[in-house]
């Protein structure tokens, strides 16, 4: 973010902070107007991954620096900066919980010392996080086939519905009709609602649905 923005925003976030009445929609009307600012302030993906790094590193620049550019390398081996939006959310999950997790992991060494029921808390915290992140893990490798076989159906020139369609109908299973909604799709979870038309097929095939 240019730095005249960013000077301007924080001046406008101090005049609603003092009580301006007309800050707010001036705010409003800031954000629309410079995307990059937008995108910056609303990303509370980044607030939070960036608060973890902070209490991680404990005030050691050096330790918050080096720990950014792992991230940094876990997102680009995820493909975090992928055309599809689903993809990109799961991908930036997995390395959040990744974070999560192993912070959890310096606070078991750090509460050795500790009563037994902190340390037990801490573990439990740990044991849900480790479930949280192998849940993502799961939701990111099935995203991302269903991105790939949806990519490679749309270089072939077929879509992706056409092979699940004549699947059905070769088990007896009528073919959906024109502008009804497939209950195939509308079987899949509330994610897949979001997600883009071209890849709805694909996710419920690679669901099972």
């Amino acid at each position: 973010m240019p730095a005249e923005a960013a000077v301007s925003l924080e001046e406008l976030m101090k005049r609603a902070t003092s009580g301006d009445p007309a800050a707010p929609a001036e705010i409003g009307s800031y954000l629309k107007t410079n995307s990059e600012a937008f995108a910056k302030v609303g990303d509370l993906a980044a607030h939070a991954e960036d608060k973890l790094v902070t209490i991680i590193s404990d005030g050691d620049e050096q330790a918050a620096n080096c720990l950014r550019q792992k991230l940094g390398r876990l997102k680009a081996e995820l493909d975090c900066d992928s055309k599809s939006p689903t993809l990109r959310l799961a991908a930036n999950r997995v390395v959040m919980d990744w974070l999560y997790l192993h912070f959890l992991d310096l606070l078991c060494c750090e509460t050795r010392t500790e009563s037994e029921g902190k340390q037990n808390a801490i573990l439990l915290r740990k044991v849900k996080a480790h479930k949280l992140y192998l849940a993502s893990l799961k939701l990111y490798e099935l995203m991302r086939r269903a991105v790939t076989r949806a990519d490679r159906d749309s270089q072939k020139g077929h879509p992706a519905g056409n092979k699940q369609n004549h699947a059905g109908r070769r088990r007896g299973q009528p073919a959906d009709r024109p502008g009804r909604r497939s209950t195939r799709i509308s079987s899949a979870p509330c994610w897949l609602n979001w997600h883009p038309p071209s890849l709805a097929p694909a996710v419920c095939t690679a669901l099972g649905r």
